[in-house]
Order: structure tokens, then sequence, then C-alpha cells
């Protein structure tokens, strides 16, 4: 073997390794949603923290880009959702948004199993109701 054939599976191998890391980067490098939901002793504002626990909510990006959220919701046990916020907002990076739930909606609704927020990508993050 010559030089330049060592010097071409050395530019072969460099080459690959540089291709992997770079679609490993364009795969980390989006936002990523979690969302949960249960009781929750919520603090306003001012510092003040409420006097019971309040059923909440929370989506927060984990990602590394900004999250364009579209829709939030409840699946029933029969698997229809239930819409509950349509009003699109913005999440930055490590930013989180809680949106408290009414009690009369929660007993109206006591078939509610899981909820879910929609991504203006079109991906669902699902969490099953917690402290029901």
């Amino acid at each position: 073997m010559e030089i330049t054939e060592y010097i071409a599976i050395y530019a072969a191998i460099v080459s690959t390794i540089v291709l992997i890391w770079d679609v490993k980067k364009f795969k980390s490098d989006r936002s990523k949603i979690s969302i949960t939901a249960g009781y929750r002793r919520a603090f306003h504002p001012d510092g003040t923290e409420t006097p019971s626990p309040e059923f909440v909510i929370e989506v927060v990006n984990n990602g590394r880009r900004v999250a364009k959220i579209i829709e939030i919701g409840f699946v029933r046990s029969s698997g229809k959702e239930v819409v509950v916020s349509i009003d699109r907002f913005k999440l930055s990076e490590t930013e989180s948004k809680f949106f408290p739930i009414e009690n009369s909606f929660l007993q109206t609704n006591k078939d509610l199993s899981t909820v879910y927020c929609r991504d203006s990508r079109g991906q669902i993050s699902i969490s099953k109701i917690t402290d029901k």
C-alpha cells in the first residue's frame, strides 16, 4: 500500500465520524417538550403560596430551540380528546408554563386519564395524570 491509500482511508474514517457527529448534533438541536398534571401548591408572582393545592398542567421545554405550543388537552379513558387550551404560545429553552384547571371542570370530567400537548412540528407529548 502506498501512502496515498493510507491517507484516503484516514480521510474516509474522519469524514464518517464527522457525519455521525453532525447527525447527532442535528437530532439534539430541537425542542423537547414534557408535560405533567397533578395537584400542586402554586406560587404567585409576589412569592406567596396558595393556601391549598391546585390542579395544574405544567409544560416544559427541555430542548435547545424555541417550542411553539399549539394545543393542550386531556384524553378521556375512552380515547376522546378534550382540548383545554388552543391559545398558541412559545417556550424558550428550559422555560416552563403552568395552567391551573378549575375544580369544577375536573368534577364534571372524572374520566380524564392523560394530559397531552401538541407543538407546531406535530409532536405530541403525553403524561398520565397524577394525584387525581
